[in-house]
């Protein structure tokens, strides 16, 4: 409705889907109800940061009577995320090129305009495998999960780089900051 304030429409919304004990919407109880399937998530359409998670995949696994069958057994859980955040390039040396989680082999592209990417839902430790442009390896593993990752050096082409990594956190998430590829 033109006009219509977005926040009362949301709440208006959220009280027939979930208060009003999915009379808008019964499939809401069959997905979220303890009675039912008792799911935390699934695709929602207003805001919904856990639901929409944004996350790379590799197909679609359905299975009936609960988590057996399933690769990874771990929730979803937002408070655990980490980001890695790669260090700039310099202006004439090695740019970052590939990435992996969880993996030995770098796998997926790095954005060159955001060099930053997410660990979500994963069995710890987890090794996080680099390439650059000069086919450089840079390895770290991820030791343990939030709320106390510890990051440790796996085989990596420059040891030096791996020790200057660091983990950080503010009051939401948690990170691990990298230098730059090694010149």
């Amino acid at each position: 409705m033109p006009g219509a304030d977005y926040q009362d429409t949301v709440a208006d919304y959220l009280d027939l889907q979930y208060q009003k004990n999915g009379a808008f919407n019964p499939f809401v109880q069959l997905i979220h109800s303890e009675d039912y399937l008792d799911m935390s998530a699934y695709a929602f359409s207003i805001d919904d940061a856990v639901g929409n998670m944004n996350e790379p995949g590799k197909g679609l696994i359905i299975t009936v009577g609960g988590s057996r069958g399933l690769v990874n057994k771990n929730p979803f859980n937002k408070n655990k995320i980490i980001y890695v955040n790669l260090g700039a390039p310099q202006d004439s040396g090695p740019k970052w090129k590939l990435y992996g989680v969880c993996t030995n082999t770098p796998d997926q592209d790095v954005n060159p305009h955001f060099p930053s990417f997410p660990i979500v839902t994963v069995d710890y430790p987890c090794r996080i495998s680099l390439t650059d442009t000069n086919d450089t390896r840079y390895e770290l593993v991820v030791r343990n999960e939030p709320p106390d990752p510890v990051i440790g050096c796996g085989s990596s082409d420059s040891p030096a780089w791996c020790q200057a990594a660091n983990v950080s956190r503010d009051n939401k998430s948690w990170y691990i900051n990298t230098p730059p590829p090694a010149p």
